[in-house]
């Protein structure tokens, strides 16, 4: 669709902030990347697997933005966005689906869309396609993942806290040495995941959950 040149979002050459969609339920999207112009130029939007967020998909998202038109979010429970309630026992792909498809409605952002989904994030994609097939013009599998891996296992699976406790996990494998985050993105990543880690590890339960 040709760019609204009155939001914001589709606009400006890059704008980021939290979006209210519903009392106690704020979510925080950033869009950037060459204003969309032509009816058929897609909006590409990053899907996270479980218990990632925004800021570790900066990166990727830089390079993008080179040639098209992104939009990366926190979904509810992760980042910067608000906490799932209290009271949360499970949430569902279809859930999340939902929640992003409300986004993009109350952002006014339109499709076509590419969906870049990681690990989990394919199952959310699915979901997501199911109710914007017209608008969905492509999807990007990142070691997607599919509903037998939380169904046969709990998460996180028991060996993964035995083998990596007391270490930092980053160093261990190498990407603290060989990521290609600038200093002040490695900066943000780093303190996201230290503040929000048991907010991320109890959404990431419910969305396992569900």
């Amino acid at each position: 669709m040709v760019s609204n040149h009155t939001n914001p979002w589709e606009h400006e050459p890059s704008k980021a902030g939290l979006f209210s969609l519903r009392p106690n339920c704020a979510l925080y999207l950033s869009t950037s990347g060459p204003i969309r112009t032509q009816r058929n130029t897609p909006l590409i939007i990053f899907i996270p697997g479980l218990a990632s967020h925004a800021s570790e998909w900066i990166v990727v998202n830089r390079a993008v933005t080179q040639f098209a038109r992104t939009l990366l979010y926190d979904r509810g429970g992760y980042g910067l966005s608000s906490e799932i309630g209290s009271n949360t026992e499970t949430v569902t792909a279809v859930d999340i689906a939902a929640e992003l498809n409300d986004l993009l409605h109350a952002a006014d952002l339109t499709g076509p869309f590419v969906l870049i989904c990681h690990s989990y994030g394919w199952i959310i994609a699915r979901e997501f396609v199911h109710l914007r097939w017209d608008d969905v013009h492509g999807i990007v599998f990142v070691d997607a993942n599919q509903e037998l891996n939380t169904i046969e296992g709990p998460w996180p699976a028991p060996y993964i806290d035995a083998v990596t406790e007391g270490l930092k996990i980053w160093d261990v494998v190498g990407i603290s040495q060989t990521h290609r985050f600038l200093p002040d993105e490695w900066e943000v990543l780093l303190s996201q995941t230290k503040e929000y880690a048991e907010k991320h590890k109890r959404t990431a339960a419910a969305e396992a959950r569900g």
